[in-house]
């Protein structure tokens, strides 16, 4: 009987672990191995991110999202990993390497200055134009994602492909503290607003 005993309550001591670890898993955080150039300098291909399924998105997230329906030609189970500029109902505006939303200039100093001057001169209207949407402000229930590498030839983006939904949003990404430099961890972790 004592036997039977010890083996429950360890049993069920290493069930109930298991079960915590699946539900952590499952709705709160995601483990992502990130891979590509589009986010230099700020993340490097095989930093290590923690995605946290519960954060909220805000202006200047770096955001983890299932990109198969969101970007032509992207492979099934494709998460993309970008940084948020525009929030529903925001008007956004580049010129002369500056980015405008809602008419005020945001602070890009997670960049340097050749990498925002790539960016390009666009409104969202211009944009829209190319990729068949008529949308002047960020639609609700969507997101405009940049690259923080804004040349041309590495970006994959809303500059490209249009919005994110926010239901294809997976989380808000973290650098953890074994990758990166401590800069970038703060570019890519403490800059949302």
């Amino acid at each position: 009987m004592k036997v039977f005993s010890y083996l429950w309550r360890w049993g069920g001591a290493v069930v109930f672990a298991f079960l915590m670890v699946f539900l952590i898993f499952t709705y709160v955080l995601q483990v992502e191995s990130f891979r590509g150039t589009g986010m230099a300098p700020n993340l490097k291909s095989k930093d290590t991110l923690v995605v946290w399924r519960m954060a909220k998105v805000k202006r200047l997230s770096v955001i983890a999202f299932d990109a198969q329906s969101e970007v032509p030609g992207s492979k099934v189970h494709s998460t993309f990993v970008k940084r948020v500029i525009g929030m529903p109902g925001d008007r956004i505006v580049s010129r002369n390497g500056q980015i405008y939303v809602n008419g005020k200039k945001l602070d890009q100093s997670f960049l340097s200055a050749s990498q925002r001057e790539q960016t390009g001169n666009w409104t969202l209207k211009s944009l829209g134009q190319q990729n068949g949407t008529s949308s002047t402000v960020v639609p609700k229930g969507k997101y405009f994602v940049l690259s923080d590498d804004r040349a041309t030839t590495h970006a994959e983006d809303s500059r490209d492909w249009g919005y994110v939904s926010a239901k294809k949003v997976v989380g808000v990404a973290k650098l953890v503290f074994w990758s990166g430099s401590g800069e970038q961890r703060q570019r890519i972790n403490q800059l949302a607003n």
